[in-house]
């Protein structure tokens, strides 16, 4: 059996919807420009780091970020979980089970990300090694580490908070909220720590965990308000 969608005749009579193309967009443009703002928090904090600590604090923070991904992997799933299934419902317009599916999300997204932090906290020093065995670069990663696991639980919030925003279609919160804690707070953050406080590399790790904690808050705020606001117009109707 062949699927529909392979059918040339059927192909040459669709007509493209200038609509649903504005609407795809609407939702995927954002998106995009937020990822774009992690490509550009990386360019900014490698910068920092370099100026502060030079090659060995870069290298121990490509090693930090290593270990970083793998332990945030189970956030970006209920990321696209939260996303998904709460996108779901909203087309439905259960606007409970958008709430629930948010509260369920952050429920299970605190408890990984502590487990994380708790066992990167224990084990900093043998995970570092495993990416690089220079004892200055192991000694640098271990400090970065063991402050940025700080930042696991922020993470969490931010990406659930996102796509369940995402999912209700308002997909440009993403995008400020990613300027705010990728590019905007990183810049004066890392420069008045580092800099003006004279923490040199610890204000680089200190102010990852301080922005990062800020847009968490803005986003559970603002995710929160936005449920409240839906459910009051659909009360009202």
């Amino acid at each position: 059996w062949r699927s529909p969608a392979f059918d040339l005749e059927l192909l040459k009579s669709a007509r493209l919807s200038v609509r649903t193309m504005l609407d795809i967009l609407h939702q995927g443009l954002p998106a995009s420009l937020n990822m774009m703002t992690t490509s550009i928090s990386f360019f900014i904090l490698n910068a920092y780091a370099m100026r502060y600590g030079g090659d060995v604090v870069v290298a121990a923070y490509g090693a930090t970020l290593r270990i970083e991904q793998l332990t945030t992997l189970p956030a970006l799933g209920l990321n696209m979980a939260a996303l998904t299934i709460a996108g779901q419902n909203f087309g439905a317009g259960h606007l409970d089970r958008v709430r629930e599916v948010y509260r369920q999300c952050l429920k299970y997204g605190f408890v990984l990300m502590t487990s994380g932090m708790v066992i990167i906290f224990l084990l900093a020093r043998v995970l570092i090694s495993t990416f690089n065995n220079d004892p200055a670069v192991v000694a640098a990663g271990v400090t970065a580490i063991r402050i940025v696991v700080l930042v696991f639980n922020a993470y969490m919030l931010i990406n659930v908070s996102v796509a369940i925003m995402q999912a209700s279609k308002r997909p440009y919160v993403a995008m400020g909220i990613g300027f705010l804690r990728q590019i905007a707070l990183p810049s004066f953050m890392f420069y008045f720590l580092g800099t003006t406080l004279a923490m040199g590399v610890r204000g680089i790790w200190t102010g990852l965990v301080i922005d990062n904690w800020i847009a968490a808050a803005v986003a559970v705020l603002y995710a929160h308000r936005t449920l409240r606001r839906m459910e009051e117009v659909r009360r009202d109707q």
